[in-house]
């Protein structure tokens, strides 16, 4: 119940979301039971009688009969709303208040229309859109909620997302998807698969839901005449995220800042942040309205704009004064999915981000619209000058990272590019906590501490102390990590060069890497297609580099097909650990060893014993057919691979 105090503090304030004035009862009376309706279909709210235009208390008189008519026609919304009708005296001066309950029997209506709040204003609900927005946000027909009887686990399901979803939202690999449905609540009471587990976990969602995909499409000059890129992105929602903002980058402008990073991985800058370019796609996949099924989600890429519209406007909820400070969803189910693997952060702080982002990159604010649709319209910076990643100019304190990350590192010590990247921060700050190490990965912190977990299942690091106050000690196990230095994070500390698939080498015609004398940390490098010179003590590389002949003793590298120097003198290797002499990577060798102990293996079989996803075990099997190593006999599930190399060299004893 209202005191004088509140009648005062609302009368400053104004009408708004849950407070309505008027000076005297109106002729029509009816207007106030439209006014109830709609306060019943909210939060509640306040209908305060006695209050003028201009927020001045002038009072009201409401005799027993006034007040039985109101009272009367309240009753006539169906089904009964809950309301308390009192007089408070304010001074000399008495208001009436009707006080209106949230209704729990959700929609309510009068004389068969809906009624809303928008803002200060009540709205009869008249467009099937607007009726469905009413619904959704009553929690009645969420479309995510919604059984998909055409779903068929067994046909339909990505299982191979499935398994990532695990490792992403930290989940066992061995907890049946069953059990992990359930525990989504992704089954209705029924046993049937919702629409939003469809949407998440379905190997094309697009066949069961009309239009659930995403369409880019790049236009040349400012407007729609000539298109000059087209694609659409299917799957899960999750890798219809990972296409979109991969086609994206393929197309925007990138340029590097590669000064004061030390041994950290050069720093990109788009013309449009990376960070929004993840918001806006994000924003699209979880606030689309999948009832309308001729629309989909667009991204339009111009020479001076990029415009991201899902079909579903503002939801009616949202005061657009509000947006960007709340947030409501229509399909919570898969927001709440996407929160588990942090494809979203903080709820309703999204399009701060975006702001606070365009802001940094002297951009203009983001243009939002909601009529009808919503949309994104981020302008390009006109001035933007892209620069080519770093190739002959690349130095090597700041280049074996990117490129030979992924072929070097886990040539040399069996990590991927993130982890060796995580395992460069661990060395450079030994206290650094999973929070930290995820913001400079630009990754979540459970992923950040998941990376921690693999790493020490690697045996690259373990804790010394307690979880607040330990710190994390490097292990040199097999020569894979520590080098005081110059720690080859998996390479030279943050290498980003290109290597030559022939012979292993740094390729750079007949130049040499360095504006200086190449040399990091203690190493003297020279590297041409010819000679290498690596003249450091304290360098252990425990591996091949594509095809290269790798020598390790306690105090040189050699690395090279042709001639090694190495202090000026010519050496011959006697005897190499692992020799490469077939053009394969160390993980490429590792399954064609494993390929010809079981002519029967599978891509999941093959990635287990890798310790990579059945995807990637998937492009290894391609890359050697592709490289004439293998080829398949039969069918995918009756089939066997069959060796044809004869002079194939594997040292399966040595694969690690």
């Amino acid at each position: 119940m209202l005191t004088s105090d509140d009648i005062i503090q609302k009368a400053r304030n104004g009408e708004g979301y849950e407070a309505e004035f008027k000076v005297n009862v109106p002729r029509k009376i009816r207007e106030l039971a439209e006014e109830v309706c709609a306060f019943a279909n909210v939060a509640g709210g306040f209908l305060i009688i006695g209050i003028d235009d201009h927020n001045n208390i002038k009072g009201a008189n409401i005799d027993n009969a006034t007040r039985s008519a109101i009272q009367g026609v309240i009753r006539e919304i169906s089904p009964a709303v809950s309301y308390d009708m009192y007089p408070v005296a304010v001074g000399e001066k008495t208001v009436w208040v009707i006080d209106v309950s949230q209704g729990k029997s959700k929609p309510y209506t009068f004389s068969g229309a809906i009624y809303m709040r928008e803002g200060s204003n009540t709205q009869k609900l008249t467009k099937v859109e607007e009726i469905r927005d009413f619904f959704q946000q009553s929690e009645c027909i969420f479309f995510d909620e919604i059984p998909c009887r055409k779903f068929d686990m067994k046909r339909d399901l990505d299982v191979e997302f499935v398994s990532e979803f695990k490792m992403m939202a930290g989940y066992h690999q061995e907890i049946s998807n069953e059990h992990l449905f359930n525990n989504l609540k992704l089954y209705t009471d029924d046993g049937h698969f919702k629409n939003g587990g469809v949407l998440f976990f379905g190997k094309r969602p697009d066949d069961l839901l009309d239009s659930a995909f995403v369409r880019c499409a790049m236009f040349d000059g400012t407007d729609k005449r000539y298109i000059e890129d087209d694609k659409r992105m299917y799957g899960p929602l999750f890798r219809q995220y990972e296409q979109a903002l991969a086609w994206l980058k393929k197309h925007l402008k990138v340029r590097y800042d590669i000064e004061g990073q030390g041994g950290r991985p050069r720093k990109e800058i788009w013309e449009i942040p990376e960070a929004v370019l993840k918001e806006a796609l994000v924003n699209a996949l979880a606030h689309r309205d999948y009832y309308d099924k001729g629309a989909r989600i667009i991204v339009e890429l111009f020479d001076d704009r990029l415009v991201v519209t899902n079909p579903g406007g503002l939801l009616s909820s949202i005061p657009p004064e509000q947006f960007g400070t709340v947030s409501r969803s229509r399909n919570p189910l898969v927001f709440g999915l996407m929160e588990r693997i942090r494809m979203v952060e903080h709820i309703g702080s999204g399009v701060m981000r975006m702001r606070k982002a365009m802001t940094e990159a002297a951009l203009p604010q983001p243009d939002f619209g909601f009529t009808g649709t919503f949309s994104i319209t981020l302008l390009k910076q006109s001035d933007f000058i892209a620069e080519p990643m770093p190739a002959d100019d690349v130095t090597v304190n700041v280049t074996v990272n990117s490129t030979v990350n992924d072929t070097v590192n886990s040539a040399v010590n069996g990590l991927s590019d993130i982890q060796n990247r995580a395992l460069g921060l661990i060395i450079e700050n030994n206290a650094i906590t999973s929070r930290e190490l995820g913001e400079a990965l630009s990754v979540g912190f459970r992923h950040a501490q998941k990376i921690i977990k693999q790493l020490k299942d690697a045996n690259c690091i373990e804790r010394d102390g307690s979880n607040k106050k330990g710190i994390w000690i490097v292990k040199n196990e097999d020569g894979v990590i520590n080098n005081e230095n110059g720690v080859i994070n998996g390479v030279v500390n943050g290498v980003d060069g290109v290597v030559n698939n022939e012979n292993g080498v740094v390729n750079n015609e007949n130049g040499v890497i360095n504006d200086a004398d190449g040399v990091v940390n203690g190493v003297d490098v020279v590297i041409n297609n010819e000679d290498v010179v690596i003249n450091n003590e304290d360098v252990v590389i425990n591996d091949v580099v594509n095809g290269a002949d790798v020598v390790v003793n306690d105090e040189n590298v050699v690395i090279n097909d042709a001639d090694v120097v190495v202090n000026d003198t010519v050496k011959i290797p006697e005897q190499a650990p692992f020799e490469n002499k077939n053009g394969l990577t160390d993980i490429q060798n590792r399954a064609l060893g494993l390929i010809i102990e079981n002519n029967a293996l599978t891509s999941e079989e093959l990635g287990k014993a890798l310790a990579i996803t059945s995807r990637q075990a998937q492009r290894i099997f391609k890359q050697l057919r592709d490289k004439g190593y293998i080829e398949r006999d039969g069918s995918k599930k009756a089939g066997i691979w069959i060796l044809k190399k004869s002079n194939v060299v594997i040292n399966v004893a040595m694969s690690y």
